[in-house]
């Protein structure tokens, strides 16, 4: 099953996460979307470990109460492998080589640092640029066949067919072509996403629209939820519940808020580090946070004053229509959508 699969037709996004099931159906074009069909389904604890689904059953029913609840008729899904299943590299090759012996020479390079037999491997590339006239970068996407396997099963498990399965990264590269600070960037400028979940961070650089850069770590937003359910005694969902809607008490504002902004820049600032210890680059021009951490109130400014770089929340639903069975909050919640999003795109390709 190619990650790179093209001209599909329509599409639901389904985006499997530690703590719910999100989905969200476009239609539109020339970047005027407009939102169908959109569906939060929560899951319960330990459905979904480390990015990696534990329960099938469970993950594939909840699927199905989703698309029951956003009344989509579409039967084509587009879902997402991300986390340590995936291996994301930009190799340069030689420009001149043909689809055969482009092949034969990712899996050569790809051999050299995946480590698992390339016969337990699923893997897909694709050109994404030229260096001059001899060399080509090309991004390649590999992971564990077992883990593309599962994601497959709960699709079908919700009387869906898994058209594609995309990698999250490339998702949210997709989906964030969407946000006005992309559209409006310079050829050179240089921008870092950051997609915060509950238990992991997903970290992608763009540079003229093209990644050139991946990487995953283990902070979230489930540390804001403990300190809030410990703080004001609540259930791990309530505490959720009232972060999402901002119905918390004032001394919220003043207690727990600005320790957990920090925390996020401080991982920011450290996932930045990574990126410049690893690449050819000393900078970044801009900063993209999004997931439901970034509903927290002043994050924006609190990340650009610690890091020094112009910082945006990302919500690629926020110029789109609605049909009328799509309520208001799908727009408003946008901003924990990009992989969601990112994968309903594909219907467009």
């Amino acid at each position: 099953m190619g990650l790179f699969k093209s001209k599909t037709p329509t599409v639901i996004g389904i985006d499997v996460t530690s703590t719910s099931v999100k989905l969200i159906e476009l239609s539109g074009s020339d970047r005027r979307y407009k939102i169908e069909s959109w569906a939060v389904e929560p899951l319960p604890d330990d459905a979904v470990r480390d990015k990696q689904i534990a329960d099938v059953q469970t993950v594939g029913s909840a699927i199905r109460r989703a698309l029951d609840r956003a009344g989509c008729k579409v039967k084509q899904a587009a879902a997402a492998v991300g986390g340590s299943a995936v291996i994301t590299k930009v190799l340069t090759l030689p420009a001149d080589l043909n689809e055969d012996d482009l092949e034969g020479q990712v899996q050569v390079e790809a051999a050299q640092f995946i480590p698992y037999p390339l016969d337990e491997i699923s893997m897909d590339f694709h050109v994404v640029g030229q260096r001059g006239t001899e060399l080509a970068d090309v991004l390649m996407a590999a992971c564990r066949t077992e883990s593309v396997d599962t994601v497959v099963s709960v699709v079908e498990l919700a009387g869906l067919n898994a058209r594609i399965i995309d990698v999250e990264a490339f998702a949210m590269a997709r989906a964030a072509a969407l946000l006005p600070a992309l559209r409006q960037a310079g050829a050179d400028l240089v921008t870092a996403l950051f997609d915060i979940g509950s238990t992991s961070t997903t970290m992608v650089v763009l540079r003229e629209g093209r990644i050139i850069y991946t990487r995953e770590h283990s902070f979230g937003g489930r540390g804001l939820v403990d300190s809030v359910q410990q703080r004001y005694g609540l259930s791990a969902k309530e505490a959720e519940l009232a972060i999402r809607s901002g119905d918390l008490p004032e001394s919220f504002a003043d207690e727990i808020a600005p320790d957990f902004r920090n925390s996020v820049a401080v991982q920011i600032g450290r996932l930045l580090q990574y990126f410049y210890a690893g690449s050819e680059f000393s900078r970044v021009d801009q900063i993209i946070v999004s997931g439901g951490v970034s509903a927290l109130p002043e994050l924006a400014p609190a990340v650009s004053s610690e890091i020094g770089v112009p910082t945006f929340i990302g919500n690629p639903l926020a110029d789109m229509a609605r049909a009328g069975r799509v309520p208001a909050r799908a727009i408003d919640e946008g901003h924990s959508m990009m992989i969601a999003c990112g994968l309903a795109l594909r219907s467009f390709d």
